[in-house]
């Protein structure tokens, strides 16, 4: 990686850790309460204290960059840089600060006294299982999280991600993919610390032949609209999609650990995941795990692909397109002749008065699942390559 590069990751990982400080030192019940000055309407103390802190160590290090987030979309309307050259596109940190809150609402709920603090709950050991048990399992992979990915000359650089249930932080970037535990809250771990010390994840896939595990897959199913573009998708009939499909209430920004025979060690495994015209916030982390990780016997090979889902006659949710393709994708080729290798058309996102609702649909599997590849050739769907 490159200096610059391990820099603005130093600074993403402090402020992804900030944020999770500040939600664990904070009180049940503040967490639970309604903040009404900030955000977009239904925003609670769990959403705002860690945005809040995030935004602020991002701002600290580079007030220049763009910051995008769903409570705040950006502090005012910003100027993307509308170039045609990616490299003089503005340097932008989309952040999900606190990803599945409605799950996290409900586990904390539960807790009769408002005054303890968040980091006491979540020292008990029955507390992973708690979560399991209510919004699925494993908590290395469901459990509710914050979420920093940077972009720069319209590259993923990083993704970085703590795992408040679980208190372990991810890091997919140039250097490959880790995950390091931050249970001691005294930890400031660098980008050094993470690569020396941190767990290394693969991606290889793990169900062999089987074509059965190849079919099934992870994408959100729980809320209007999103069961109708999946239809449109043609991925699954009905029939299959009961079959097939393992859970359709996931987080966004830590559903490729589904595919990870380290954290997902269930059986049968997944085989691919989906973000089912979801919102940029969602997916947009995902990026860095598909440019970044690597086969474990051969170090040159990504170990993941990913692919755009384009319809005919795509549906809208709240005015943007839930799944696009050709003028309206965010990805844009470099080289009109060869559409699949792209850059993020930063410059774009000036066109949405709030770019965290940018949509798309998108396929992600390992690279050996030859279901997959059948699919999307038969349908015409893209693979985008950075």
């Amino acid at each position: 990686m490159r200096g610059i590069d391990k820099a603005y990751c130093n600074a993403a990982i402090k402020a992804v850790l900030g944020g999770y400080r500040a939600f664990m030192q904070t009180g049940v019940g503040e967490l639970l309460q309604p903040v009404t000055t900030y955000g977009k309407g239904d925003t609670l103390g769990l959403d705002a204290v860690p945005e809040i802190a995030i935004v602020s160590h991002l701002e600290e290090f580079d007030d220049l960059a763009i910051i995008v987030t769903e409570e705040r979309g950006t502090r005012e309307k910003v100027h993307f840089v509308n170039a045609s050259d990616p490299k003089r596109f503005s340097t932008v940190f989309l952040s999900d600060p606190f990803d599945r809150s409605n799950a996290m609402q409900k586990f904390l709920a539960r807790i009769k006294d408002g005054q303890r603090l968040a980091q006491d709950v979540f020292a008990e050991a029955c507390m992973r299982q708690q979560w399991e048990q209510t919004f699925g399992s494993p908590a290395g992979v469901t459990g509710a999280c914050s979420a920093i990915t940077c972009i720069r000359g319209g590259i993923p650089v990083f993704a970085v991600i703590v795992n408040f249930v679980t208190q372990e932080l991810f890091v997919a970037c140039g250097a490959g993919t880790r995950r390091f535990d931050v249970k001691d809250g005294s930890l400031s771990p660098t980008l050094n610390d993470v690569l020396a010390l941190g767990q290394k994840i693969y991606f290889d896939g793990n169900y062999g032949l089987d074509r059965n595990s190849m079919k099934r897959f992870v994408t959100f199913l729980g809320k209007s609209g999103y069961r109708e573009n999946f239809n449109q998708s043609s991925l699954h009939n009905n029939e299959c999609l009961d079959k097939y499909l393992h859970y359709d209430q996931p987080g966004g920004p830590l559903r490729p650990l589904y595919l990870s025979r380290d954290l997902y060690t269930e059986q049968p495994s997944v085989g691919f995941i989906l973000a089912n015209g979801e919102k940029i916030g969602e997916w947009i982390h995902w990026l860095p795990f598909v440019q970044y990780a690597h086969l474990e016997h051969d170090q040159s090979e990504c170990a993941l692909r990913i692919y755009e889902v384009h319809q005919e006659r795509p549906m809208m949710k709240d005015g943007v397109l839930m799944a696009t393709g050709g003028a309206y994708s965010v990805f844009k080729p470099i080289d009109p002749q060869q559409d699949d290798v792209v850059t993020l058309d930063v410059a774009s996102f000036a066109h949405f008065p709030n770019p965290s609702r940018i949509r798309a649909t998108l396929i992600v599997s390992p690279r050996d699942n030859e279901w997959v590849k059948g699919v999307v050739t038969r349908q015409g769907f893209r693979e985008v390559r950075f």
